[in-house]
């Protein structure tokens, strides 16, 4: 409930500011929240049955964009692969590979243009590169529409297109599937420059809010276990 009300609050304070429209703008920085908890906790839950109902009322049914490192992940919340929404199709997580045609540009603008906000299950499971990407696509692919100035993607208020509200979901403590060089908590000595990027972009967050009652499991053993396990 806290997590959903922070993010409700700071939103009601925008809509009131915008002059309280039927839809809100697309573009202009509202929030970018990373949510923890370890599994069971109703991070999928709240994403999918709280956050995206709230999103869409206020954005429109295609104003809340969802995505997920992996397959499993991205099933899950009903999104895409980060790799799928960002357009790479497998290719390189270099500056100079980001660069798109009018195509490329005109395929993400359909899908980011829209969109008042961005839910990323697992988020620190990806590699810090691949965040990077994202970021930057989602620029390019906004920032026709609203006038944006792609080489200030990594500023905070620009970040991911300068998208209203960037929710990400995870648990830091779950071994992340990419190589432990290529993560987020990765040392950061001999790293490429859009490691670092997609490092200095993660960190952009107001609120970082951790959802700590399991709800999933019901035997106090089990979670009695889990909860030990955690703190150790």
């Amino acid at each position: 409930r806290g997590a959903v009300a922070l993010i409700a609050k700071d939103m009601q304070t925008a809509w009131e500011q915008q002059g309280k429209p039927k839809r809100m703008a697309v573009v202009g920085k509202i929030l970018n929240m990373l949510l923890l908890s370890g599994g069971g906790c109703g991070k999928t839950r709240i994403a999918n049955l709280v956050l995206t109902a709230l999103f869409i009322t206020f954005w429109g049914p295609r104003g809340c964009a969802k995505a997920a490192p992996s397959n499993n992940a991205a099933r899950g919340i009903l999104g895409k692969t980060l790799h799928a929404a960002s357009k790479l199709h497998g290719a390189s997580l270099k500056m100079f590979d980001l660069r798109c045609n009018a195509k490329t540009q005109s395929a993400l603008a359909y899908l980011w243009a829209p969109c008042g906000a961005l839910i990323i299950d697992e988020a620190p499971q990806g590699a810090a590169a691949l965040y990077h990407a994202v970021a930057l696509r989602c620029t390019y692919g906004r920032a026709t529409a609203h006038g944006l100035e792609v080489a200030d993607y990594a500023e905070p208020a620009q970040s991911h297109g300068a998208m209203p509200v960037v929710v990400e979901c995870g648990d830091e403590l779950q071994l992340p599937p990419v190589p432990a060089c290529s993560g987020f908590f990765a040392e950061q000595s001999d790293v490429a420059t859009e490691h670092m990027a997609g490092v200095h972009i993660f960190r952009q967050k107001d609120y970082v809010y951790r959802l700590s009652t399991m709800k999933r499991f019901t035997d106090d053993r089990q979670v009695a276990i889990l909860t030990k396990m955690r703190r150790n």
